[in-house]
């Protein structure tokens, strides 16, 4: 897969395995409420990554990518009150991690390793 810069995981039946060892340009995996799995992301090289955490996300997300990784919280556009992730993130081999929680946004009971 070439020259797409976002995987956006929604309605999964099962537990998703993804490999990036063919896949180039992915710069951003996003996670939202409609998300229904626990999804890992491997191959996936020497590359800085976005994860985006749109809403009441959960479940559990896995890479192992090389390089940086972002963690963005975020709210959704119809947010009235705050919205809270119980997701959990693994960056296995990450060389830094940044997180950002924007406004309207919490975490509860989340593990980032």
């Amino acid at each position: 897969m070439r020259n797409f810069e976002t995987l956006t995981v929604g309605e999964i039946s099962d537990e998703l395995t993804f490999s990036g060892q063919n896949s180039f340009d992915i710069g951003k995996i996003a996670v939202n409420e409609d998300s229904s799995n626990d999804a890992s992301f491997y191959d996936m090289g020497n590359i800085d990554l976005t994860f985006e955490s749109l809403g009441a996300t959960s479940h559990s997300y896995t890479s192992d990518n090389n390089n940086l990784v972002t963690l963005d919280y975020k709210a959704t556009d119809s947010v009235t009150s705050a919205e809270v992730s119980d997701a959990n993130f693994e960056f296995i081999n990450s060389e830094e991690v940044t997180i950002n929680v924007g406004e309207q946004y919490r975490r509860q009971k989340e593990t980032i390793i």
